[in-house]
């Protein structure tokens, strides 16, 4: 029995008058071959629902479909031979067969074992850490299927499964012969409706001529039959893809049921009636799309302007070959209504509403760029650290994904330029990393806002990168733009690590910061064979001075201006950075300025690396003790990875701690005494980088903590460094109370007490605490005087330690200008005492004097003694 397909003016191309009449034998054997194939298919897809009952219908009906629209497309009489016949009949068969677990030899655990499961599943983490596992698996394997079904789709006539009784041997395509000659045919066919069209001509080969034993005319244009099959493939979006009965028995959510409506709504193409030239198709709709059926009326409407693109770039492609006799563009030159949303509402009808093409854009790309993505956002008085920092950054990325991606790959390396033009300074930034792809470049590398890392390219170019766990510093897509800031022109060139010269591709901006560079391809005589990527900016005079120098402004009394050399510059931007520094400056022999962190840890030459840190050669006041504070440094670790070298600060000295994102330093100018000597990593804040929390957990802190109270009494240090520690670890959320030492000053003069010694006192002498007019924190600017005799805490220096929340009630200001309430710090001085007490069976007692001194305003007197035995 015929069957409707067998009546398309394509299929009937098998049985061409020529070909049964010189050839019959052949026409049968291609026609038994070809109906076999089908429907060893149709078993094979009918698995696709119960894999992922969720996607429209992918089975025998969906290829039998396919020979109509193919039709419809090409024309009445487009030329195809029998063996194109057979080819494209097979690719059919085959272009979704895979979306099944059945078409792999190890089911379901093969497609899980598979680097685009890894990818997907560690993305879905990324995206959604907060689902059960179970889906997101789930989620994972229609991912990695979609993934992977083109090119499995490739082997498919290959694959061979086992009868279960006779353990015969099965495959789909039963004819041996045909399997030898055109099963990699077919599969490639198949496998080239999910690649860019542009990729067609590099990958198929232009003819296949025929084997001895089949006639000669009987030539494939692979081109051309790729061509058929992605036409046809985009235009079935019938209802017979979601057929009513089946509609309305799954209960689909979410993006699933708006495209399930969308094709149970559609009617199937046909021929635009109201076009009198007969080469357009329109696609209607079989009912109206209410204003609740928006988004199932826009999924639609994406539809036919995908099956329209893919008309017209067949067609320009077919147009631009030269053998158009054999292979000529199809009949039907576009989709009727894809033009715009309010001409396709012509043809997919709806209901009370119009479906403008009202897309949100942005009108002045370039004033936006300008406006959020440069001084606006970073500010004005650190560009060029904004500059080196993201431009680092973002040759820090490739590096680390190169080195997860080739075995053996350890060299990377940065090698950063600043050359003398007759115009002024030049930056050059270069890297050998994983290099950019045209792709990249001319579409995440433009796209203001998007991250290369956070797109489904990475994933397509660097098959088993997001799996590797490989987390790069870049999130936010802007870094790049910064360059505009400091830039009169700026030029990137790149390619990727595995291309050749030839390859590399080169955007020019020569006036600053346009969407519309210059584009070359080719080699580049200042690109060295072992660069991937390299960034050229002509920098706006006065950033770097005549001899090669940055000023840096201090923002405290305490420090001076400094103009440091941009080497020195460069080496406290990647204090913690993981990939080495090569600075070379006005053509001068190029140094390393910066070793990976890990051999900084490892190696004696800490001194040196914190001295840097502090710009110690270009002060004159009395350096700190960098030999004692060197030998305390210890890496803070997080999973295998440093993300801080540092040790507590015993004192108040200023600049000798960096904090950084992805080992990029946030600031040069803005660092006061800190708590920690060294640095310590942070997640960022938002695009501007500003440190938000440390990537190391509170444990991993504890850990370091505590190697470093040991390492502090081996070396028996001073009480009042002990001070000091105990108010550095509070700082840094970690409990001080084993060693807590502080200061009091009494009319006998000064004291420092343990908290034990502390509470003993409490046994026969309040003590006082002077505390802020404006908040319940302990007064750092009050007199450092005795409050009536008694002995009164002598607060040292500014954090968390002298805070009062917890202690005192809650400020009722704070609640009637209806801030936040403060956060009570647990390792403050007064909760360890608090705590302490209650420990030793014993309750702290306070008594308020108020305005007792004057400090920034007046200061209470906070007068602490113990209760009475229980």
């Amino acid at each position: 029995m015929e069957r409707s397909f067998e009546r398309t003016h394509l299929w009937k191309c098998l049985f061409g008058d020529d070909a049964m009449f010189s050839h019959p034998q052949k026409v049968e054997q291609l026609r038994v071959a070809l109906r076999s194939l089908r429907d060893n298919a149709a078993a094979l897809t009918s698995q696709i629902y119960k894999s992922f009952p969720n996607l429209t219908v992918h089975d025998v009906t969906h290829l039998d479909a396919l020979w109509e629209t193919a039709t419809l497309i090409t024309g009445p009489a487009y030329p195809c031979n029998p063996m194109e016949i057979f080819v494209l009949g097979g690719a059919i068969a085959l272009h979704d067969a895979a979306l099944c677990y059945e078409a792999y030899t190890g089911g379901r655990d093969e497609v899980r074992a598979s680097t685009q499961w890894k990818d997907s599943f560690a993305a879905e983490i990324q995206t959604n850490p907060n689902r059960p596992i179970a889906e997101i698996q789930d989620s994972a394997d229609f991912a990695a299927i979609r993934l992977l079904h083109a090119e499995q789709a490739k082997i498919l006539l290959e694959r061979e499964w086992k009868d279960p009784d006779t353990l015969q041997s099965r495959f789909l395509l039963d004819d041996v012969d045909l399997r030898k000659q055109y099963g990699a045919l077919i599969g490639k066919i198949a496998a080239s409706h999910h690649w860019d069209i542009d990729d067609l001509t590099e990958r198929l080969q232009q003819q296949v001529y025929a084997p001895g034993n089949w006639p000669a005319d009987w030539r494939v244009d692979p081109v051309k039959l790729a061509c058929i099959l992605r036409c046809a493939d985009a235009a079935h979006i019938d209802n017979r893809r979601a057929p009513d009965f089946l509609y309305a028995l799954i209960k689909h959510h979410g993006v699933s049921r708006d495209h399930w409506k969308a094709q149970n709504w559609l009617a199937r193409a046909d021929i635009d009636q109201s076009d009198p030239a007969g080469d357009s198709i329109a696609i209607t709709s079989i009912r109206e799309f209410s204003e609740v059926d928006f988004k199932a009326w826009w999924v639609a409407y994406d539809a036919i302007t995908l099956v329209d693109k893919e008309i017209r770039s067949s067609n320009q492609l077919l147009e631009s070959r030269k053998n158009s006799a054999s292979s000529p563009p199809f009949k039907i030159k576009r989709v009727s209504g894809a033009d715009s949303p309010k001409l396709a509402s012509r043809y997919i009808r709806t209901n009370d509403w119009i479906p403008w093409n009202a897309i949100l854009h942005v009108g002045n790309v370039e004033k936006l760029v300008r406006s959020i993505g440069g001084e606006s956002l970073y500010g004005t008085s650190e560009k060029m650290l904004v500059v080196l920092r993201e431009l680092i950054q973002n040759a820090r990325d490739a590096i680390l994904a190169r080195r997860r991606l080739e075995e053996g790959f350890d060299a990377g390396r940065i090698l950063i330029r600043v050359l003398k033009q007759k115009t002024g300074w030049q930056l050059q930034v270069e890297d050998n990393g994983v290099g950019m792809s045209e792709r990249t470049m001319t579409g995440p590398l433009l796209d203001f806002g998007t991250s290369f890392w956070t797109t489904q390219l990475v994933q397509e170019e660097f098959p088993g990168l997001r799996a590797s766990g490989f987390a790069p510093v870049g999130k936010f897509g802007i870094g790049f733009y910064s360059t505009f800031m400091v830039a009169k022109a700026v030029r990137i060139a790149s390619r990727k690590w595995k291309q050749g010269l030839k390859e590399v591709l080169e955007l020019k901006f020569p006036d600053g910061l346009t969407l519309r560079p210059i584009a070359s391809k080719g080699e580049k005589s200042d690109f060295s064979s072992s660069a991937s990527t390299i960034v050229t900016a002509d920098l706006i005079n006065s950033l770097i001075s005549e001899d090669g120098r940055i000023l840096i402004k201090s923002n405290s009394t305490n420090e001076t201006d400094l103009f440091v050399t941009i080497s020195d510059y460069i080496a406290v931007i990647t204090a913690g950075l993981d990939v080495s520094i090569t600075i070379q400056t006005d053509n001068s022999q190029s140094t390393i300025v910066h070793e990976p962190i890990s051999d900084i840890a490892a190696s004696g030459d800490k001194q040196r690396w914190l001295e840097t840190i502090y710009f110690a050669k270009y002060r004159s006041k009395v350096a700190p003790n960098f030999l004692r504070y060197s030998n305390r440094l210890r890496p803070i670790g997080s999973r295998g990875t440093i993300v801080g070298l540092a040790t507590l600060n015993l004192g108040t000295e200023d600049s000798l701690y960096v904090s950084t994102v992805g080992g990029l330093a946030t600031s040069i100018s803005a660092r006061h005494s800190s708590d920690i000597v060294g640095y310590v990593d942070y997640y960022p804040d938002s695009a501007k980088r500003h440190a938000l929390n440390t990537v190391a957990s509170q444990e991993e802190i504890d850990v370091w903590a505590n190697e470093q109270i040991n390492i502090l009494k081996a070396e028996s240090i001073n009480e009042l460094e002990w001070c000091f520690a105990s108010v550095s670890l509070s700082g840094i959320n970690v409990d001080p109370s084993a060693t807590l030492r502080a200061i009091f000053i009494s009319s006998h003069g000064i004291q420092i007490m343990t908290l034990r010694e502390i509470f003993y006192y409490l046994n026969n002498h309040p003590i006082v605490l002077f505390k802020s007019g404006l908040m319940n924190h302990i007064d750092l600017h009050a007199p450092r005087i005795s409050h009536n005799g008694l002995a009164t805490f002598f607060p040292i220096k500014n954090n968390r330690f002298l805070s009062l929340e917890g202690l005192l009630p809650p400020d009722p200001r704070v609640a009637a200008r209806g801030d936040p309430p403060p956060a009570i710090h647990p390792f403050s001085f007064a909760l360890c005492l608090k705590r302490f007490c209650e420990a030793n069976g014993r309750h702290l007692q306070m008594k308020v004097e108020t305005g007792v001194v004057q400090s920034i305003g007046a200061a209470d007197a906070l007068i602490l003694s113990l209760s009475p035995h229980s």
